[in-house]
């Protein structure tokens, strides 16, 4: 009897983004093409200087998959501010 290889079961959410090649390339450019992008935009916005480690869609890309490419659609985060952002939507 032949066992069947374990596979793994991404996220129904990981499957609808294409997080691939073209994308970490395009978020690496967005973080290299202004020192602000290196900056968490909700920390400043308290006067807090933070380094941004996290790519935020400003309008979730699940509502609107269209912009899940768009850079004007983007902001810098910290790893904090993006987990609360998050938190926020999905309540």
């Amino acid at each position: 009897m032949a066992i069947a290889p374990k596979t793994r079961k991404k996220k129904a959410e990981a499957r609808r983004f294409d997080r691939g090649r073209r994308y970490r390339k395009a978020r690496q450019s967005f973080f290299d093409s202004d020192p602000m992008h290196r900056i968490c935009a909700e920390c400043l916005r308290h006067g807090i200087t933070t380094e941004a480690t996290e790519l935020d869609h400003i309008i979730p890309a699940a509502k609107r998959p269209d912009l899940f490419d768009e850079p004007t659609n983007w902001q810098p985060l910290c790893r904090t501010c993006h987990e609360a952002k998050t938190k926020r939507e999905n309540t």
